[in-house]
């Protein structure tokens, strides 16, 4: 024996080099020969382990079939890795294990057939994969319980969505149709665009005899909110018209006012709603050409000939504690009497318009609103109709629009 490793010190050198555990192995199953890298891995020494079977190194509930796994190998050698698709593991000299990668290379010296196994350690690469695997089994629940998230989200959006459509149809059906408003008012323009399906702009309208009651209303708010409020606004606002027919408007709106800060107990501070609105209200008599005019931070327009007249709201909102935070339940608005002469194109509109971005973050403007109905003032209702609303769509159109729009405009 000892002569046929003699013959082969030069191989045994080149094994020494070898940076994974190498095992030289009869066909019996001893071990002739380990090199260094071996001996750290098994924590054998060279001595302690030579002429042992290989049996030593296989953990004990693989032992029993190691013998007859080996005798079968050796009836057709060839080189191989063992254990595709399954794991292997070797035994230390202190009976720990460790998951192994092998690799058998039969070899032929003197006519005699042996086989050199190559032997890892892939401990390191098991806890990566464990903690791959790991990661990748929280990842799958993670996405599992999301998408179960995304579609209860997209169930209650559906349903928030068809709530909000209902609600669209309800704020609708309270305002003044458009063709109503046409039999009342020459050359009607009504543009009309809430943020979102609904909103916190309307428009109302009432008439007592010869006298037409129309407003326009910013409610504080868009969306929900605003669509709330401004069916509080609408109905308060019909039981001021209700109960004072002929009160003038300013008059009308510090009732308004009132009743608003009233119904929302704003007189409690801060924990209390102090939302409102702006608003301008005109009583108009066609016959006599002549209009009444109150307005909370929404200003009136009359366009005639070459003139521009702007009638200015008092500076204070609908609704509220004072600026000073101070209880405020009354509040007076002044009214403004105007004799029309020419034909006027009146206009009403929230800030809606006028606030909005394009996409260089330029607002639209006071100046492009009076601008365009200047130009317009001669054409028919349809007509300004058609030209603002394609100057407000070319306005936002690569933007987001910020808030409600609303305005209205006839001719007197």
């Amino acid at each position: 024996m000892k002569s046929e490793i003699d013959s082969k010190e030069l191989y045994k050198l080149m094994v020494e080099a070898s940076p994974n555990a190498l095992l030289l192995i009869d066909k019996s199953g001893k071990i002739l020969h380990i090199n260094k890298s071996a001996e750290e891995l098994f924590q054998y020494l060279q001595h302690e382990i030579l002429g042992q079977t290989i049996d030593i190194l296989v953990p004990g509930k693989y032992a029993n079939k190691h013998p007859a796994n080996r005798t079968e190998y050796f009836k057709k050698p060839e080189t191989r890795s063992m254990g595709i698709g399954r794991d292997l593991f070797g035994m230390r000299k202190d009976k720990t294990e460790f998951p192994a990668e092998i690799g058998l290379n039969p070899i032929l010296i003197a006519k005699k057939k042996y086989v050199l196994a190559t032997v890892i350690d892939i401990s390191e690469r098991k806890k990566h994969e464990t903690e791959i695997n790991l990661r990748n089994k929280q990842l799958a629940e993670l996405s599992f319980k999301l998408t179960q998230l995304n579609n209860q989200l997209e169930i209650k959006n559906k349903n928030i969505s068809e709530s909000i459509e209902y609600a669209r149809n309800i704020q609708l059906s309270i305002l003044p149709e458009k063709t109503e408003l046409k039999k009342y008012f020459q050359d009607l323009v009504l543009y009309y665009s809430p943020k979102d399906i609904i909103g916190g702009d309307f428009y109302w309208f009432k008439q007592n005899g010869n006298i037409k009651s129309i407003a326009v209303v910013d409610c504080t708010g868009h969306s929900v909110p605003g669509a709330m409020l401004s069916i509080v606004v609408f109905s308060l606002l019909n039981e001021v018209r209700d109960e004072n027919p002929d009160a003038d408007t300013g008059d009308q709106l510090s009732l308004l006012h009132s009743k608003l800060y009233s119904f929302l107990q704003q007189e409690k501070g801060e924990d209390y709603s102090q939302d409102g609105c702006d608003i301008s209200l005109c009583k108009i008599d066609c016959e006599n050409r002549t209009i009444q005019y109150s307005g909370a931070r929404q200003n009136l327009y009359l366009f005639k000939e070459n003139e521009i007249d702007v009638i200015k709201a008092t500076s204070k909102s609908i609704g509220g504690c004072s600026v000073f935070g101070l209880p405020e339940p009354k509040r007076s608005f002044k009214t403004e009497n105007i004799q029309l002469k020419a034909t006027t194109l009146i206009a009403m509109t929230t800030d809606g318009i006028i606030d909005q971005l394009d996409k260089n973050d330029k607002v639209f403007g006071y100046k492009n609103f009076k601008n365009i109905l200047l130009a317009n003032k001669e054409n028919s209702g349809s007509q300004i109709d058609e030209n603002l609303a394609k100057k407000i769509d070319l306005w936002k159109k690569d933007t987001e629009q910020l808030d409600d729009m609303l305005a209205i405009m006839f001719k007197l």
